[in-house]
């Protein structure tokens, strides 16, 4: 017994010895495109809740909804620059990711595009509390902000 207690307590001690050097490891750039995936699949997370509404297959929730469309104009409003590093685009063969490097060469509409959504979050959450009717231009136009950057920024599926 006293034995497995040495050996437990030397795995244990090995482990907070060791721990700290592989995070202190974990690429930046890696840690910023996992973020922004996170904040991707947030956002889709709360559209899907919205879609449903919108297509007729799950109930219209008033709460539900605007819940979902306040996350998504808070998201909007995130300064979230930190996650779009130079350098973590589809061609960094290191990195998981289907950001095209279009998103940092000159002349990118990025900008406007975020705006864009930011703008569409903006006027669904003001009007998503009326009913499915009145949400659906609005949930229509947000999707078609979140397109028009995909379309441009975002490498096609395979």
């Amino acid at each position: 017994m006293k034995r497995i207690a040495m050996v437990m307590g030397g795995v244990a001690l090995l482990g907070s010895l060791v721990a700290p050097v592989w995070a202190a490891k974990e690429d930046p750039m890696e840690k910023a495109v996992n973020a922004r995936q996170g904040y991707m699949k947030m956002n889709a997370f709360n559209m899907g809740i919205l879609a449903g509404m919108a297509k007729g297959e799950a109930p219209y929730d008033a709460a539900m909804a605007g819940v979902a469309a306040k996350n998504l104009q808070l998201a909007s409003m995130m300064k979230n620059k930190a996650m779009w590093p130079p350098g973590t685009s589809n061609d960094n063969q290191q990195l998981k990711t289907d950001a095209l490097p279009a998103i940092w060469a000159e002349g990118s509409e990025i900008g406007a595009k975020a705006k864009a959504f930011g703008e569409a979050a903006t006027e669904l959450a003001a009007v998503v509390d009326q009913g499915v009717e009145q949400m659906k231009p609005k949930f229509a136009a947000l999707g078609k902000a979140c397109k028009g950057c995909h379309e441009d920024y975002r490498a096609k599926k395979k």
